[in-house]
């Protein structure tokens, strides 16, 4: 199956690396719960979704805005359905100036000030994705088109599957990544033994590609939550830079050494360069 690419630009993602990574997931994980603490642009958990990997997946972010985008494409589906020939204008390839994209976004900002498509526009308009940065006309040739919309209209198909037909597969949360949703109402061993973690925070010491970093003593918190997990009886898989800081860290799991081809800026004239990654987890990659 070919993998998934979600609709948002995010620093650290791993789409065009979703089959290396999966190799390093568990097996015999469709009985399994999903859980993704720091979901950012959803690369992973939406291909494990489609996938249909897990039983049911739960989906965290600290930052408030990204999960309200990602709730509100779930949840405006048949808005999707029913206004998308008028919605494929927005995304029309002929709309190429950047004066034209802000005429659309001041209008829906008068309209509907929290609209998912805002946080859309903003996150295709800026360099890696940038919330803050500058819209530029490049990345508005680049990254704003038909194929754009159809990523939305698919992923929020994907956030919609249900449980038996019935049940919803997929739940958001807002919470920092160590907060009470993950201990308190989940932290009992049985529940625990069949949840399964998928966990890519922020790379260690490089604070200028993220909204939200972490300092020492979030890392000192989270390799406790980390210990803490792993008691519990759960199966995590964590994604991070290699440095010494983070061998030390967690040299009492399993260490693997992975490496994938990446631009930075999601360019043609970007370099290809060697992104090196530490794929660290409680249980043993038969290889």
């Amino acid at each position: 199956m070919n993998k998934f690419i979600s609709p948002l630009t995010w620093p650290g993602g791993k789409a065009k690396q979703w089959n290396l990574i999966k190799s390093y997931f568990p097996k015999n994980t469709e009985r399994m719960r999903y859980i993704e603490p720091f979901f950012g642009g959803g690369s992973i958990g939406l291909n494990a979704l489609r996938e249909d990997l897990f039983r049911d997946y739960t989906f965290n972010d600290i930052n408030t805005d990204l999960i309200n985008f990602w709730k509100g494409i779930m949840s405006d589906k048949n808005f999707l359905e029913m206004y998308k020939p008028i919605l494929k204008l927005i995304f029309h390839p002929k709309v190429k100036t950047l004066d034209e994209i802000k005429s659309i976004y001041a209008e829906i900002e008068r309209e509907t000030p929290n609209h998912w498509l805002l946080f859309l526009l903003k996150n295709n308009l800026t360099f890696n994705g940038s919330v803050k940065g500058t819209w530029t006309q490049q990345r508005l040739e680049q990254n704003w088109n038909h194929n754009k919309f159809e990523r939305v209209l698919e992923t929020s198909k994907l956030l919609n599957k249900k449980y038996w037909s019935t049940l919803p597969l997929v739940h958001f949360e807002n919470n920092p990544a160590q907060g009470s949703m993950f201990f308190g109402k989940y932290n009992s061993k049985t529940w625990m033994k069949n949840t399964f973690y998928y966990i890519d925070p922020p790379y260690f010491e490089i604070k200028n590609l993220y909204e939200y970093s972490m300092s020492q003593k979030q890392w000192k918190k989270f390799k406790g939550w980390i210990r803490e997990i792993n008691n519990y009886g759960a199966k995590f898989c964590i994604s991070l830079n290699d440095c010494p800081e983070v061998r030390e860290m967690f040299k009492e799991f399993n260490i693997y050494e992975a490496a994938w081809k990446y631009t930075s800026s999601n360019t043609k004239n970007c370099p290809i360069k060697i992104g090196k990654e530490l794929i660290i987890t409680n249980y043993e990659i038969k290889e």
